[in-house]
């Protein structure tokens, strides 16, 4: 019914449990241990009811550790042998060894490829991003290509951390394109972020931290005033030279009332620097937000790219997770948008709906493509903490839910090709924690209308300025990135704006001087 794995000669917990998760749905620590479940798939496989896993860094796995449950851990990077000895046993049957040079950083990165390889030829489990556990693989993949070139590149990403070879190939080319379009950047460039945390529904898949914008009348005068405020203090005294892209995202910006829209539109990009060429994308995810006098006021505000986000075709399935518009509402809406001469328009899909058939997900981006916007991202659904979909799932369900899944592999591969046919190249591309089949989310753009904003952000390599409950602010330094959060209690924001503005300025002050 359960496992454990016993970590001998180090502590890198959270490395292991990284892993451990991917293929068991869960794990926790427990004195010198991880414990997780062994569910009855694996059980009838194995034919055991629980499992000893010994994860051991230099020296080797001793005999008689691996009969004896207890086993004390320690770990202190000064004893490390110049070259480091990883070994993992399953039941003492098995055993994987590699070797690396003594650092932290290459410690890690081969505790999680030695223990993936381990675990997937155990469970025959193999997962698209095989190690590739973090948000953003693409950084992997980008490293490995300067250091080895593309060909190289592919053959380490397959052999050693695991990856299905359409996954190192696609990999590799978002990891091209963010280059190229990181290079357009300074590194003194910064990028903002505007969060407005009201939808007119909460959809059954998120967890953001958003209200009902129905509900709650009385707090969003009061929230435009304090994003306004923070904005004006932020950048008060600013010598950071002009944003090149300006993100207003939510939640649902355009929720709020036409006026009440206005003045928060116009609030901060009156204070918050910028020019001619910034990037400016509106978020105007929920199509029954949309109408001409909505659309107006964001062209007039010389918004250049607008998010029409429908994520299904299917008004049952827009019903089944919560959200209140129709397939016409999003054709509607769109047409408005192209009318009033929105040029760059993104639409979001998501695939892994619950209670839709996969093939439902290739005829959404079907009628999508008829409508030929410039940009389309693909979601794979992602179960997440707070969320009501996971509050209704049961454990095995995840499970199952997380693991492989041929089909809606075929399925992504299938769309993949419609969009390269119509012309659409794949430009950022990041991961969930726990999304079907556990795969990715990658942004489509025709040449020209990538979205900068969702490049930067992911890159980590470019201020942030995070400006709204919830939001998160990052900042270069000499030690490395450093992030500030805003609170995400839209009340406990408000309150204390003026302290989240301060702190902005305490890491800016640090990183201009």
């Amino acid at each position: 019914m359960r496992g454990k794995v016993f970590l001998i000669n180090h502590s890198e917990y959270a490395v292991c449990a990284e892993i451990v998760r991917m293929f068991f749905g869960s794990c926790r620590r427990e004195d010198n241990h991880l414990l997780f479940p062994l569910d009855s798939c694996l059980r009838a496989r194995i034919g055991k009811s629980e499992v000893n896993i010994f994860v051991a860094v230099n020296p080797p796995i001793p005999a008689q550790t691996l009969t004896a449950l207890r086993t004390k851990s320690y770990f202190c990077e000064s004893e490390l042998a110049p070259i480091i000895e990883i070994k993992i046993a399953v039941r003492a049957e098995r055993t994987y060894e590699t070797k690396i040079s003594s650092n932290l950083v290459d410690l890690r990165r081969n505790l999680k490829k030695a223990l993936y390889r381990c675990l997937s030829v155990w469970t025959s489990i193999r997962f698209p991003w095989g190690s590739l556990t973090g948000v953003r693989p693409t950084q992997i993949c980008a490293e490995q290509m300067r250091k080895l070139g593309p060909s190289q590149a592919k053959r380490e990403l397959v052999q050693a951390w695991g990856l299905a070879p359409d996954k190192a190939d696609l990999g590799l080319e978002v990891a091209a394109a963010e280059m190229n379009i990181i290079s357009t950047c300074g590194t003194h460039n910064y990028i903002v972020y505007c969060g407005l945390p009201f939808c007119p529904t909460r959809c059954s898949y998120c967890s953001f931290t958003t209200e009902d914008a129905v509900k709650h009348k009385d707090k969003l005068g009061e929230y435009v005033d304090a994003i306004i405020a923070e904005a004006k203090m932020v950048f008060a005294n600013w010598r950071g030279g002009d944003a090149v892209a300006i993100y207003f995202g939510g939640g649902t910006p355009t929720s709020l009332l036409p006026n009440l829209f206005a003045r928060y539109v116009e609030g901060l990009l009156s204070v918050i620097p910028h020019n001619a060429d910034t990037e400016l994308t509106m978020e105007a995810g929920r199509p029954d937000t949309l109408d001409r006098e909505m659309l107006s006021l964001i062209k007039q505000a010389g918004f250049n790219r607008l998010c029409v986000n429908p994520q299904t075709m299917h008004d049952k399935t827009l019903r089944r997770i919560g959200r209140k518009h129709s397939v016409r509402d999003t054709l509607v809406a769109f047409q408005l948008a192209r009318d009033l001469g929105f040029a760059s328009i993104n639409m979001d899909l998501i695939y892994g709906l619950p209670g839709e058939e996969v093939s439902a997900f290739v005829k959404s981006l079907t009628s999508v493509l008829s409508l030929a916007p410039e940009s389309i991202t693909l979601h794979s659904l992602a179960l997440k903490h707070s969320t009501r979909l996971l509050e209704e799932t049961d454990f095995r369900t995840l499970l199952a839910a997380m693991r492989p899944d041929q089909s809606l592999q075929e399925e992504l591969e299938q769309a993949y090709g419609m969009l390269r046919q119509q012309g659409y190249r794949p430009y950022y591309l990041y991961k969930q924690k726990r999304s079907r089949g556990s795969l990715e989310n990658t942004g489509f753009a025709l040449s020209g209308h990538e979205s900068l904003y969702n490049v930067l952000m992911m890159s980590d390599r470019f201020f942030v300025i995070g400006l709204g409950s919830g939001s998160t602010s990052k900042f270069l330094s000499a030690t490395g990135l450093e992030r500030q959060h805003n609170s995400k209690d839209l009340s406990d924001y408000i309150a204390r704006v003026e302290e989240f503005a301060r702190k902005k300025l305490e890491y800016l002050s640090r990183a201009f001087d």
